[in-house]
C-alpha cells in the first residue's frame, strides 16, 4: 500500500469529520433559544429558530456523511482481500 493512498484516505476521513463538526456547530448556534422555547406554549417556536427545512437538512448532513464513511470503510475492507498491511 503506497503512502499517497493512505494519506488520501486520512484526508478524506478528516473531511468527513469536519463536515459533521461544522454541522453540529451550526445547530449549536441556536442553543440559546432552548430557554425561550421551554417557556412558550406547546407548538410555538421562537421567531429566531431555524425554519423546518433547515432543521431537516442540518440533521441529515451528519447522517449522510456517516453513511458515506461506513460505505467507504466497508468497501475498502472488502477490496483489501483480508490482507494486513
Amino acid at each position: 500500500m503506497n503512502q499517497e493512498y493512505v494519506a488520501g484516505h486520512i484526508i478524506f476521513g478528516l473531511g468527513l469529520i469536519c463536515g459533521c463538526v461544522a454541522t453540529v456547530a451550526t445547530a449549536a448556534s441556536k442553543f440559546s433559544l432552548v430557554s425561550q422555547n421551554s417557556r412558550s406554549a406547546e407548538g410555538h417556536r421562537p421567531p429566531a429558530a431555524f425554519p423546518w427545512a433547515a432543521v431537516v437538512v442540518v440533521g441529515a448532513i451528519p447522517v449522510v456523511l456517516a453513511l458515506i464513511a461506513w460505505s467507504f470503510s466497508i468497501y475498502n475492507l472488502a477490496v483489501s482481500g483480508g490482507t494486513a498491511a
